[in-house]
């Protein structure tokens, strides 16, 4: 069964309540031959990603354009240096201290950027996850980088193939 364009938005509107993400966000949605526009604020980047989730789960759906952007740090009360102390806490409290430390984040207006270098991909995912559900956060730009695979010192390598070479050496000899 197609739905027409009020009963999109009806079924969108309902996703959008049901969603604990967006508690007590202030969403309008509109529909047009199936393309659903989605405006407002929500507090986190969280919040921007849980609305378009949940439009996302109603069938029907051809296009979704996300309009909903996150609240200004200032119209909430937070100052730029307010998001980077939680941003630190927020990494601090995911991350060992080892991990944590190589972890820097900056924030301007809001917007954090992550840098640094982490051993794989699944922390800078999960760095870029804990920043994006804080108060505060418009927006994370990841740019931290995986670490290459460490390589053997070269006097280890050295050392590995004089044994090997003495290991064959005496296979011969016997």
């Amino acid at each position: 069964m197609t739905m027409n364009d009020a009963d999109l938005e009806r079924a969108v509107l309902r996703e959008l309540r049901q969603e604990p993400r967006l508690d007590g966000a202030s969403l309008l949605v509109s529909a047009t031959c199936g393309t659903v526009t989605l405006t407002g604020t929500v507090g986190t980047c969280d919040g921007r990603t849980a609305a378009r989730e949940a439009a996302q789960r109603v069938p029907g759906i051809t296009e979704i354009r996300n309009g909903v952007i996150v609240g200004n740090p200032v119209n909430t009360g937070g100052t730029n240096q307010d998001v980077a102390r939680a941003v630190r806490d927020a990494l601090d409290r995911a991350f060992p201290a080892t991990d944590a430390a190589r972890i820097d984040a900056t924030v301007a207006v809001g917007w954090v950027t992550l840098t640094g270098h982490l051993d794989g991909w699944t922390q800078r995912v999960q760095a870029e996850a804990v920043v994006g559900t804080l108060a505060g956060v418009r927006g994370v730009v990841n740019r931290i980088a995986i670490a290459p695979a460490a390589q053997p010192a070269k006097p280890f390598r050295e050392c590995a193939d004089r044994i090997q070479t003495d290991r064959i050496q005496e296979d011969q000899q016997a």
